[in-house]
């Protein structure tokens, strides 16, 4: 069962309701892309409305795509508790297959912020296992050191899929040099947008996502 709001979707998801968020284009087309996003770790008052969250969902938004940002499992009106990223990973695609059901035809961008990022990795990783189109990856300050994000660069089904990093140079959370390194070994097509003076929560620094949103958009760089 689907309740709606003004502000928000409540769905079913695996550990109880997923408070959801779709913002959808000004200009309605027939929809052809749909984003999700995944926001910071939830123990470390991560949720949907962080500033960078969303900043990419509006950034997506007005890149003509519906943008679906959303609450992790114990967060806001989202119900579950925490569960070390297998299980906000299981949020994340059950928050894809809802998606997929409202727009049939549409192929999906996945993204994620800090924690967030490890988890759209992961869950992107999935769905194009069981065949699903994915058309970009964006990754905000993933927190390479301290999650499994060797694990899923191993022969990864995302190879041929746009992979872009966003790493602020003087993040304070996450170490700068560890995503650089991670970066540099992923084998597939990516781009790097390192930002100066950013730290983690890109404070005075949010217009600067726009860019490698229109990139994982347009993807007028890829060979």
């Amino acid at each position: 069962m689907v309740t709606m709001n003004n502000s928000s979707t409540t769905i079913e998801g695996p550990a109880g309701d997923l408070e959801v968020m779709m913002e959808r284009p000004r200009q309605q087309a027939a929809v052809s892309r749909v984003a999700v996003i995944g926001h910071p770790h939830p123990l470390m008052e991560g949720t949907m409305h962080n500033k960078v969250v969303h900043s990419l969902a509006r950034y997506y938004r007005d890149q003509g795509l519906v943008s679906v940002r959303f609450n992790f499992r114990g967060v806001g009106k989202s119900q579950g508790e925490h569960a070390q990223g297998a299980g906000e990973v299981e949020d994340f695609i059950t928050v894809c297959q809802w998606a997929a059901a409202q727009y049939p035809n549409a192929a999906f961008d996945v993204a994620g912020f800090s924690f967030g990022s490890y988890v759209a990795l992961a869950a992107a990783r999935s769905l194009a296992q069981q065949g699903w189109s994915i058309l970009s990856v964006l990754l905000v300050a993933p927190p390479i050191e301290r999650m499994a994000f060797e694990a899923l660069s191993i022969e990864s089904p995302l190879r041929k899929v746009p992979l872009v990093v966003v790493q602020g140079d003087v993040d304070e959370v996450v170490s700068a040099q560890q995503t650089v390194h991670w970066f540099e070994n992923w084998q597939g097509i990516k781009r790097l947008f390192t930002v100066s003076e950013a730290g983690h929560f890109f404070h005075s620094k949010l217009a600067t996502l726009k860019a490698p949103v229109e990139a994982c958009v347009n993807q007028d760089w890829v060979e």
